[in-house]
């Protein structure tokens, strides 16, 4: 995301370094280009779904080059070569996305701009993160753009951004069937579920161009238990 590089190099590297040694396994970054945009394949059930994440916040400086480790910086033109490898190794194909104006209530011309051009390259299903606050839910080509799911665990003083979406898609050899929308409550980095009032703002932020009235067999909001 646009703090990766808050530390310099060194500090992602350390990030990345601590990350390993925990079992995590880390995308859209790296120490260089080709690490920053590797793509990792989670095999479950007899499934394989590969997962790429990509960055358009700045600093430019903050992209991997070639020998210079950094993010994986949303260029366009390489994405089509990028998820065709992911295709070739995997059943479905997930993009994450850190991109769009904070605060903002709909995703700006470079959200949707990346997101079609996931898609466009293979893409199953793009998940956006960054604005802070929940913004509509976009079908474009039968598949699903999640351009911002919200907070999730961070802390805001802002109330616009109390409330979240974690997003669970069921996915198959066809690709995702239906994605479950969850409400939560993300005050002061406290995540719980979301309160009445706080389902219906979620609500109404993913349904903002109609994605969830007209496919209420594919999306579907529900709580936690």
């Amino acid at each position: 995301n646009n703090h990766a590089m808050d530390y310099g190099p060194e500090g992602l590297l350390d990030t990345l370094g601590a990350l390993k040694r925990a079992g995590v396994s880390a995308i859209g970054a790296g120490k260089d280009l080709r690490e920053a945009e590797r793509f990792r394949v989670i095999e479950a059930r007899g499934l394989r779904v590969a997962l790429l994440a990509f960055t358009s916040t700045f600093p430019l400086e903050s992209w991997a080059g070639e020998g210079r480790p950094g993010v994986a910086g949303a260029r366009l033109e390489r994405l089509p070569a990028l998820l065709a490898r992911a295709r070739l190794a995997a059943d479905v194909v997930i993009v994450s996305f850190h991109g769009g104006t904070e605060l903002a209530e709909e995703p700006n011309e470079v959200q949707r701009a990346f997101a079609r051009a996931a898609i466009d390259a293979g893409a199953d299903l793009v998940v956006g993160h960054h604005p802070h606050v929940v913004q509509p839910i976009e079908e474009y080509r039968g598949r699903w753009v999640l351009h911002s799911l919200g907070n999730f665990l961070f802390v805001s003083p802002t109330p616009a951004t109390r409330w979240g979406v974690v997003a669970r898609a069921a996915v198959g050899r066809g690709g995702v069937r239906r994605v479950e929308l969850v409400p939560v409550d993300t005050w002061y980095g406290e995540l719980k579920p979301a309160a009445p009032e706080g389902a219906r703002a979620v609500k109404e932020a993913l349904d903002r161009w109609g994605a969830l009235t007209l496919s209420p067999d594919r999306l579907a909001l529900t709580e936690l238990p």
